[in-house]
């Protein structure tokens, strides 16, 4: 099967170029294949750049990922949204987070129970976020990909621990698996 992401080899090689984490799109676009390949057109999702959650806030952020159950009526239910700023960035990973916590909460009603996931990414390190009626909850991820509540933060270059490319690819397999999750 085709994947849409580099592999994890490779993302491993580019984050010793420290020159390539330095470009949004660069960063954006290392997240949207790995988002991609979790969340596949096949299955109904679609990735959209710059993703609005409504016409009344006009916030918007880098990546938000919708599921669309039936193609052939107007429902779109909201899975996970990314916000991703290079390394290079004056934004400090809070400012990106109270970013899409805004996004979020500006945002009325985008899945049928006001549940979804959330990255938020400035050049390889990132952060995972849970979604739940109006509070973004800060996630932490064992080597598995397995969420829990508490502060986590991570690089994507690294290598056998919590937020290497194999951990992000199963919690993002989770996320898609558990879209109305109850932390633990």
């Amino acid at each position: 099967m085709a994947t849409a992401s580099l592999t994890p080899n490779n993302i491993r090689s580019l984050a010793q170029v420290k020159g390539y984490w330095e470009d949004e799109a660069s960063v954006n676009g290392i997240w949207a294949g790995l988002l991609a390949d979790a969340f596949p057109g096949s299955a109904n999702f679609v990735l959209q750049p710059e993703g609005q959650g409504n016409e009344v806030s006009k916030k918007r952020n880098d990546i938000l990922v919708r599921h669309i159950p039936d193609c052939t009526k107007d429902e779109q239910h909201a899975r996970l949204a990314f916000e991703g700023k290079s390394s290079k960035s004056a934004d400090t990973m809070d400012t990106a987070s109270a970013q899409l916590r805004d996004f979020l909460n500006a945002t009325p009603k985008m899945s049928p129970n006001k549940k979804m996931w959330g990255i938020v990414a400035k050049g390889l390190a990132f952060r995972l976020f849970f979604f739940n009626d109006d509070k973004l909850d800060q996630l932490k991820i064992d080597i598995n990909g397995k969420p829990s509540r508490g502060a986590g933060e991570y690089e994507l270059g690294a290598a056998n621990k919590p937020g290497c490319v194999e951990s992000v690819t199963a919690f993002l397999n989770f996320a898609k698996a558990n879209p109305a999750w109850i932390i633990q």
